[in-house]
């Protein structure tokens, strides 16, 4: 075999392994939380809206800068024309450039950027409470779809264990009637009632599969044939402890993110009625310019004929 052909064999070889191993490999439920809280589409959303938020924060403590605009052009002049820096008339080819520098800023507006700036800081803090509770919810979802998958393959075990009884069933009452010890109409009861769990199989593992399908959409995952989960060991305690309600609804108001956003979001709409007030007030703002002129005609003119 030459290198060529041992090569191709090697990388084949590297490829089939790497498939069964993806084919092998078993989700466990803190992975696919993990996973969908880093590749998830609207995960992904809410996190561009941070930074949306982030940017307009910045643009909002940008605003209070004073703004400074520059100028300059550049004019060319043939023939008999007046030259507007020496008042005289050229009858050749003029040339004169200018330059503007003005510059203003806003010494009271009704604290309307005062206003602004609270009101993105609120805005940018409740994105990023929005960005916690869609995680949280998308844990939840996950975890949901996780326990339907295991509900599911339950009973699809179930349903295949009854369809082998059923087959028994016939088997055994196909003896019965052979030997005229019981009615052909017994057994065709029991291949009716065999058929209809049958049946009750397909319906669950259609379900089953639908159950991978919902999960892998919320993975953001591509529907595939070696997608698996690991059914957990759960260990549960003869006696748990409880704690009480109130604290359990006291803990939920200081951690839980949509709290704290419906609280955030309150005090931004309290900015923006403090905006719309401020909008009456005058504007006092102080400005300034400076601009200069130069010609090619200064000098000619100075030295004379």
């Amino acid at each position: 075999m030459n290198r060529k052909g041992l090569f191709l064999l090697i990388v084949f070889g590297l490829l089939f392994f790497s498939v069964a191993i993806l084919a092998q490999k078993q989700w466990t439920l803190e992975e696919c939380i993990n996973y969908a809280s880093e590749n998830n589409l609207y995960i992904k959303q809410s996190q561009l809206n941070v930074e949306a938020a982030d940017h307009d924060l910045l643009q909002s403590k940008l605003g209070i800068l004073p703004s400074v605009n520059a100028s300059t052009s550049q004019n060319f002049g043939w023939g008999r024309s007046p030259d507007p820096q020496t008042n005289l008339y050229a009858t050749q080819q003029t040339q004169r450039t200018f330059f503007d520098i003005s510059s203003d800023v806003t010494l009271f507006n009704g604290l309307q950027q005062v206003n602004t700036i609270r009101k993105a800081q609120f805005d940018y803090l409740a994105a990023k409470y929005d960005s916690d509770k869609l995680r949280n919810d998308m844990s939840l979802n996950v975890a949901s779809a996780y326990l339907l998958i295991l509900f599911n393959i339950e009973l699809v075990n179930n349903s295949q264990r009854q369809v082998d009884i059923s087959k028994e069933q016939i088997a055994r009452t196909k003896k019965q009637v052979d030997a005229g010890a019981l009615a052909k109409g017994n057994l065709y009861d029991i291949e009716a009632q065999s058929a209809s769990e049958e049946a009750n199989l397909i319906s669950n593992k259609n379900k089953l599969m639908l159950a991978y399908l919902d999960l892998m959409q919320l993975l953001d995952l591509e529907a595939s044939k070696e997608f698996d989960i690991e059914k957990p060991v759960l260990e549960i305690k003869a006696s748990p402890s409880l704690l009480p309600a109130e604290m359990i609804y006291n803990k939920s108001l200081s951690l839980m993110p949509e709290i704290k956003s419906a609280e955030l979001k309150l005090q931004s709409a309290g900015r923006t009625l403090a905006l719309s007030k401020g909008a009456r007030s005058p504007r006092i703002f102080a400005s300034g310019s400076f601009g200069t002129l130069y010609s090619d005609q200064i000098l000619e003119n100075l030295a004379g004929p």
